[in-house]
């Protein structure tokens, strides 16, 4: 579901975002506020303007996570960051490169590695304009629903500027759920593998889904105003 990439140590970028406003924690909230209007959806030198790399606005650090996912599983980027160059790769014959300015993936789990338990994939990309994230969007929405074996139907409440729901399989069970948002020049991607998606509780939605999704918006929304993004879903409780 993701770009050809190379792992590298989460401790390592963790260390590298703190000047970024990676330990500055926020409260974050079931909902991100209404973006103020903007101009920059024209291809003006604002709109050029790099405002934040996708790796401040993944979620890194532990605590901005909910239990029971808080155990670091990967970390990497694509640009350069502080100076380090990222080892994620965008090779530009994919649709979804064009115009991407910066890329990161940070993941979280039950487990510290990738061979088993629940976990939560967070994939954003910047791109030079919100014009050429529109684009991103489409390319990410044609892939991810060629391959879904269904769509579902988010609940109420904010989930970005676009959005797309898929699963990877049919009916109420365990498999994959992924969220496709964009919020201005980003384009984000969760990816939930958790009972939580399938508890049978009453709530709209599937709750890990939606519960991360809103947690990514919120960072994304942040970055688009040049705030620090510190959006954190602590406070969410999957278990």
């Amino acid at each position: 579901m993701r770009l050809k990439s190379v792992v590298c140590t989460v401790v390592g970028l963790s260390m590298a975002l703190t000047a970024c406003g990676g330990s500055n924690l926020g409260q974050g909230g079931d909902k991100p506020a209404e973006p103020e209007q903007s101009t920059s959806s024209s291809a003006t030198p604002e709109a050029d303007k790099h405002v934040a790399p996708a790796a401040v606005v993944v979620p890194l650090i532990p605590d901005h996570m909910p239990e029971p996912l808080k155990k670091p599983r990967e970390n990497e980027f694509y640009g350069e960051l502080q100076g380090t160059k990222g080892t994620l790769q965008c090779p530009p014959s994919d649709k979804r490169c064009e115009a991407v300015v910066s890329g990161a993936i940070a993941e979280f789990g039950t487990e510290m590695f990738e061979d088993g338990g629940e976990y939560a994939n967070f994939e954003v990309w910047e791109y030079r304009t919100p014009i050429s994230a529109q684009g991103g969007f489409d390319a990410w929405k044609e892939k991810l629903d060629g391959e879904a074996k269904g769509f579902l139907a988010l609940p109420e409440g904010r989930f970005g500027e676009q959005k797309s729901a898929t699963t990877s399989v049919a009916g109420n069970k365990m498999g994959d759920r992924m969220l496709l948002v964009r919020q201005g020049k980003y384009v984000g991607v969760v990816t939930t593998y958790s009972r939580a998606d399938i508890k049978d509780d009453g709530k709209p939605g599937p709750t890990a889904l939606v519960e991360l999704g809103k947690l990514l918006v919120q960072r994304m929304d942040q970055a688009e105003r040049e705030q620090a993004p510190t959006a954190s879903a602590r406070h969410i409780n999957l278990t």
